[in-house]
């Protein structure tokens, strides 16, 4: 999954951030401070983008790592310690298969969150 968000999402960013900058150096009259001001703002995008990813993907974690605290919560209300992990681990596999089933939108809104 982070290999598809890297080739569809990431690359991008950094694709776009480089054609900006380019596209900076095309004024040849244009003053040097003009020039970085461009630049800075093309990183900034980059940067902007970085950010918006790095929360999406901090929602993620937070939310498994609150399903893992539901499920073992869960787990110490049961009296049998067998059943308890095989149910511990019934608990967190659907947990994660949850998450993995949300990855097509979580990939959505980071293509949505590209500025």
């Amino acid at each position: 999954m982070m290999d598809k968000i890297d080739k569809d999402v990431i690359r991008q960013n950094y694709e776009d951030m480089f054609l900006c900058s380019a596209n900076c150096y095309k004024d040849r009259t244009s003053p040097i401070e003009d020039l970085h001001s461009c630049t800075e703002r093309c990183n900034i995008k980059l940067e902007e983008n970085k950010d918006f990813f790095q929360r999406e993907l901090d929602s993620v974690e937070r939310s498994i790592d609150r399903c893992e605290r539901d499920c073992t919560e869960l787990m110490q209300n049961l009296s049998n310690a067998d059943s308890n992990t095989q149910s511990l681990q019934n608990c967190l596999s659907k947990c994660v298969d949850t998450h993995i089933d949300q990855f097509p939108s979580l990939i959505k809104r980071l293509k949505q969150g590209q500025i």
